[in-house]
């Protein structure tokens, strides 16, 4: 009903009408206030609320994969973080059990990142196959995280391209100096995919070559290093890893760590993109070993086709118990400063990673000119090309 000012009788015969229209537009326009205010509320909270360790708002795929479980929050809280000390320079210091920490965020972050990096070195010490810990060196990693990204490169004089970087040297009395660049924006967007600028990845990536560098103490080839590393980057530490007799059984995990690698994916659009290119070749890479040679174009596109090779050549030797034993191997003769692969070895994990990378991976090879290699590598020596 329209009521109209010409009528006397207009205001008493609608105003309640109109009084009604009137408040449900009050109320409508008081509920999107509502709306509005409690979303920024939400979102001042969680810019205001101090750095939590991998589990902050805006980082959805690494607050699905970790959680601190009440017993931890507790530990770091009650025990880690009173331990932590201020520097003149703005950052924080702990020393935990397997590391030296120094952050440029908060306190709290620092317990955190301390935590973190104790459970992740407890962890690959349990996956990695290695088992002598008797020959690891008693010297505790320094980690270095800043707060930004142009604070990381400044002072760790890294390559543009790079998210952390580790280095080893001997100091003059002969002990290591193990040191972890990194750093950690809790607000930028984040996957756990390498090259991402994914700080857990990236973090664990640089944990691996410092542990690597504290276990072995002859010089690591640069394809086991960067493919252990590119590996262990994507492993989920949670995943519980239990022991059958002496062997880790520990499936669960590497298919989980294999679902968060981007390397199969971007393997296929690299040969998908370029299916002239030459097959990969396992024989290159193992002599590739110098910085020239794998890092090849400074971070490119041959740089990184030699670290997805690299980690798939790990996940190769780890997805199975038969071949596990070989990574062990590989990593004893390296320690022992040995050749790390006989010409046997090489040419039969030559024409199994092949195989491997097109059934598992799904990588798009040539078909003719895979059975001409296959063929070659076969016509040397008989090659069992079963791949579990």
């Amino acid at each position: 009903m329209r009521c109209s000012a010409a009528e006397p009788s207009a205001p008493e015969k609608c105003q309640g009408e109109t009084v009604s229209k009137k408040y449900e537009r009050y109320f409508r326009r008081f509920r999107r206030c509502l709306i509005v205010v409690g979303i920024g509320g939400a979102l001042i909270a969680a810019g205001l609320t101090d750095f939590v360790f991998a589990n902050h708002q805006t980082n959805q795929a690494a607050a699905v994969e970790w959680r601190w479980t009440a017993a931890e929050e507790k530990t770091i809280r009650q025990k880690l973080l009173p331990q932590v000390t201020a520097n003149r320079d703005g950052s924080f210091s702990l020393e935990s059990a397997d590391w030296r920490v120094t952050t440029y965020l908060t306190p709290l972050f620092t317990a955190q990142a301390a935590a973190y990096l104790d459970f992740f070195a407890a962890v690959f010490q349990r996956a990695f196959p290695f088992k002598d810990a008797a020959k690891r060196r008693d010297y505790k990693p320094l980690a270095l995280i800043y707060k930004s990204r142009a604070d990381y490169l400044r002072h760790s004089g890294a390559e543009e391209w790079s998210a952390g970087i580790c280095r080893h040297a001997l100091g003059a009395d002969g002990k290591p100096q193990i040191t972890l660049f990194t750093y950690y924006e809790p607000r930028e967007r984040e996957s756990l995919a390498f090259d991402d600028r994914a700080p857990l990845s990236t973090i664990q990536h640089e944990a691996t070559h410092a542990l690597l560098f504290r276990l072995l103490s002859a010089p690591i080839p640069l394809w086991l290093n960067e493919g252990a590393a590119t590996y262990y980057g994507h492993w989920q530490p949670r995943q519980k890893i239990t022991n059958l007799g002496n062997r880790p059984v520990d499936v669960a995990a590497r298919r989980s760590r294999a679902d968060k690698s981007a390397a199969p994916e971007r393997l296929r659009e690299f040969y998908r993109a370029r299916p002239d290119a030459p097959l990969p070749s396992l024989s290159r890479l193992i002599a590739g070993d110098t910085d020239k040679e794998f890092y090849a174009d400074d971070g490119g596109e041959a740089t990184r086709l030699n670290y997805l090779l690299a980690e798939s050549f790990i996940d190769f030797l780890m997805r199975s118990q038969k071949r596990r034993p070989l990574l062990q191997a590989i990593i004893e003769r390296v320690q022992a400063r040995k050749k790390p692969l006989t010409a046997t070895e090489l040419r039969r994990c030559e024409a199994q990673w092949l195989v491997f990378l097109k059934d598992k991976w799904d990588v798009p090879l040539a078909e003719k000119r895979l059975r001409r290699q296959l063929q070659n590598l076969q016509s040397r020596a008989p090659v069992d090309l079963s791949v579990e």
